[in-house]
């Protein structure tokens, strides 16, 4: 087993001489090199990659610590168990970054309450189930506290693979959609984005998670006003955006998007921007 890419002191890339794979297990990275054999008594875990997905899940690793890795393996275990299915292990990667962006968020006070809590509990209770285990297991491990209103969030990424074996919408509409909202974005702020970058592919998801709720659900509005005049306040060009998104919705779809949904899509936004304009500083 040869190491292709070293990612962190916990994480590397590795080619067994057949497939391509991620591996942790701590110390397994320090002080290696390219074509070094991988020590494999180190492995705690493998994750089997495609070479397209590759670049993606490297950028998600080598931002987030080792920590909520492990944790959002340990919800993978417990989603499987309680939906007696066998779950894709990238999903550990999704999971991960979810949590690590949650923390970062918590830490700025930007926390905002899921509108659709009460559809989820009712329609979704196992999910929901496995989202409050996440929410208990992340706070063991970090220095604040996650309240238990993300256990929503995390459930949705669970649900996410429930619209995939059962499709209440149409796929190509969404399709549609999204690419309606890249443009809307790109028109705001003036950017061309890599579309194949890692951080452009993980805001996709979210912006899928909010189109998929617009075309599912009209709820009313939990409304959390001190979050909204803070985003305002703080990220208008991001709000700004999510409401020319929101509102191409309404007209494509009579769908009345939900303040709290805005919110939530323009931290996403703002993480998006934030990076580009990083980058550029950069150059």
């Amino acid at each position: 087993m040869k190491i292709v890419n070293r990612i962190n002191n916990n994480v590397v890339l590795v080619h067994d001489g057949v497939q391509l794979m991620i591996v942790t297990g701590k110390g397994i990275g320090f002080k290696v090199y390219p074509d070094d054999d991988a020590d494999e008594s180190l492995i705690e875990q493998r994750y089997i990659m495609q070479e397209k997905d590759v670049a993606q899940y490297i950028s998600i690793l080598k931002e987030i610590p080792k920590e909520f890795i492990d944790a959002a393996k340990e919800v993978l275990v417990i989603g499987e168990e309680k939906l007696k299915r066998t779950l894709p292990v990238n999903l550990v990667f999704a999971l991960a970054d979810h949590f690590f962006f949650t923390y970062q968020r918590v830490i700025k006070g930007q926390m905002v309450a899921h509108p659709l809590k009460w559809e989820i509990q009712q329609l979704y209770p196992i999910e929901l189930e496995i989202g409050r285990a996440a929410v208990d297991i992340v706070n063991q491990i970090i220095p604040v506290t996650i309240p238990e209103e993300e256990d929503v969030f995390v459930a949705m990424h669970f649900i996410n693979y429930s619209y995939e074996d059962n499709v209440s919408y149409n796929p190509v509409e969404v399709m549609e959609l999204l690419n309606q909202s890249i443009k809307i974005l790109e028109a705001t702020f003036d950017y061309n984005f890599d579309k194949y970058s890692p951080i452009f592919s993980r805001f996709i998801v979210h912006l899928r998670f909010f189109i998929i709720r617009m075309l599912r659900f009209e709820l009313d509005d939990n409304k959390n006003e001190d979050l909204a005049k803070t985003v305002k306040k703080m990220y208008p060009d991001a709000y700004q955006c999510a409401e020319k998104i929101a509102e191409h919705m309404q007209t494509a779809q009579n769908k009345n998007a939900i303040e709290s949904e805005k919110v939530y899509l323009a931290l996403h936004i703002n993480r998006l921007i934030e990076d580009k304009r990083g980058k550029k500083d950069d150059k």
